[in-house]
């Protein structure tokens, strides 16, 4: 009987596309990964692609977010029985992806755009497409001198926010003023109207009584 012996592959640029038009021709899933450090993917041929429905080794990887940790039980040497071995997993820590949020400042509805805030942040690419909203960062008290916080968009301003998402922060003046004066130059028809103190945005108060000029018709 012939004896058995050992072979080896030198894994490099040369031989890689070798071992990829071999795997190509395998019937089932097939893939190379380093039995070392941290046994990260190398190859992955399209049946094993097909199956979790990706077009790429990088799509895979983003898809798992997972290391290979090698097999369940250990693979036999020889075949002496039906065998099934279960792929063992390991979340990988440095497959990442960024997240990101805008917060956006309007003054009367006219957007701030130098005042516009990102907040990002950098998690595991199985994680959720969410992040936690950051809310001592978001100005909702006193960012504008004769400025008052009106309202958010989405309101009220949530603890969490999906990725690319953006959060409105409108102010409006508080110290707008409206007056109705007769506008005679030589004497006093009717004493001035003021109204002080009101909000952009806030309901024009009305004239209060009837405005009368001997000699004229008020025309508004």
């Amino acid at each position: 009987m012939r004896d058995k012996g050992t072979f080896t592959i030198t894994f490099d640029e040369q031989t890689l596309p070798v071992i990829e038009q071999i795997s190509e021709g395998l019937p089932g899933g097939f893939f190379i990964y380093h039995a070392d450090g941290d046994q990260e993917l190398i190859h992955i041929n399209g049946a094993m692609l097909r199956i979790f429905g990706c077009d790429t080794l990088e799509e895979f990887k983003e898809l798992t977010g997972y290391t290979f940790k090698g097999w369940t039980p250990e693979v036999a040497g020889t075949v002496t029985a039906d065998a099934t071995y279960t792929a063992r997993w390991e979340v990988d820590q440095t497959q990442t992806k960024e997240l990101s949020y805008t917060v956006e400042y309007y003054k009367n509805g006219v957007i701030q755009a130098g005042d516009t805030q990102t907040e990002t942040a950098t998690v595991q690419v199985l994680g959720p497409d969410t992040m936690a909203v950051d809310k001592t960062k978001i100005n909702t008290t006193n960012k504008y001198d004769g400025f008052v916080f009106d309202a958010s968009e989405p309101a009220p301003i949530p603890d969490t926010i999906a990725n690319d998402g953006v959060i409105k922060v409108y102010y409006v003046q508080n110290n707008l003023t409206v007056t109705y004066t007769d506008g005679v130059d030589d004497k006093v028809v009717f004493q001035d109207q003021t109204y002080p103190d009101l909000r952009y945005g806030a309901d024009t108060p009305e004239f209060n009584g009837t405005p009368i000029r001997p000699g004229y018709n008020f025309t508004g």
